[in-house]
């Protein structure tokens, strides 16, 4: 069998001869290295260390981080799980080549998604007091450390000023959302059927907008909820649930809300069957809830 070549962007030089008392070494010198990441893992990674072991071992991450959110639904109570996996600057690999080890990894838990940050843009963004990192790259949340810098952590006032800011302004776009849900409550009782799904639309962009820039200081210019979705996956990934769980049924209503932006209020000929209507608005109640969780659970 062929070895050498690339395999997911690490280039393997030399065959595997697992019969050699070469690699009889390699392999105890891996089940030392192994237990020493073991020992270095926070006993609250228990449950994903094998995960955890393998990313330190593969991709040398400096520090792990890990976010967990308990998000109650109307259907159901969750965990989710978000490893933030931050590079060292000596990391050569371009992150597109590390992704496919990262996904494989982790394709075999449930609700663990894992995202790549450049070390260097985490101090500066530490420094600078930015929302997402200055609440959520904080030693409670370490998992993993390679013990070669000390992040700069902020006073708990500055931290409570911080999350201040960002209820303020998740406030101001939630708000919003919920006059327009309001909105196209009314409409739908007077038969305007044709800008329903407008208000609707605007209901659901908002409050993805006010968690994107309350929680990850960010704004994407877009009125694309699809779009919105990804940029909020790191900050808010539980949103994303409620149109990825049910595939067909999601994926549907989320391209009736982005046609109906452009379509619901300049087509004559614009129609929307009643059911998908009642769906389209369970949806978007569903949303502002879990959204409202989202932001007690992540600034209180």
């Amino acid at each position: 069998m062929e070895q050498n070549g690339n395999y997911y962007g690490l280039h393997i030089n030399e065959p595997l001869l697992l019969q050699s008392g070469y690699a009889n070494k390699e392999l105890s010198g891996w089940e030392i290295k192994l237990s020493a990441i073991s020992n270095d893992i926070r006993f609250r990674a228990e449950g994903i260390k094998p995960l955890i072991q393998f990313l330190v071992a593969t991709i040398a991450p400096a520090k792990i981080y890990m976010l967990n959110q308990n998000v109650t639904s109307y259907h159901d109570s969750r965990s989710i799980i978000d490893l933030l996996l931050i590079m060292p600057g000596t990391c050569s690999v371009a992150f597109p080549e590390l992704e496919p080890i990262i996904n494989i990894a982790s394709s075999q838990y449930q609700y663990v998604s894992c995202s790549l940050h450049h070390e260097g843009s985490v101090l500066e963004w530490l420094r600078k007091g930015h929302v997402f990192y200055s609440l959520n790259c904080i030693p409670d949340n370490l998992v993993y450390d390679n013990g070669v810098l000390n992040y700069p952590a902020k006073s708990h006032q500055d931290l409570l000023d911080i999350k201040e800011k960002a209820i303020q302004i998740f406030n101001w776009y939630f708000g919003k959302a919920q006059e327009f849900y309001g909105c196209a409550e009314s409409l739908h009782k007077n038969n305007c059927s044709s800008l329903v799904m407008f208000m609707l639309h605007q209901a659901a962009e908002l409050t993805f907008r006010g968690i994107l820039i309350g929680l990850n200081g960010y704004d994407k210019r877009t009125h694309e909820i699809r779009v919105l979705m990804k940029y909020t996956r790191r900050c808010a990934p539980a949103l994303n649930q409620l149109f990825l769980e049910e595939i067909n049924k999601g994926k549907h209503i989320m391209q009736l809300l982005d046609k109906a932006y452009i379509v619901g209020r300049y087509s004559s000929e614009y129609t929307i069957e009643e059911n998908l209507l009642s769906l389209t608005f369970e949806k978007v109640k569903l949303l502002h809830f879990t959204a409202s969780k989202i932001v007690e659970q992540s600034l209180n």
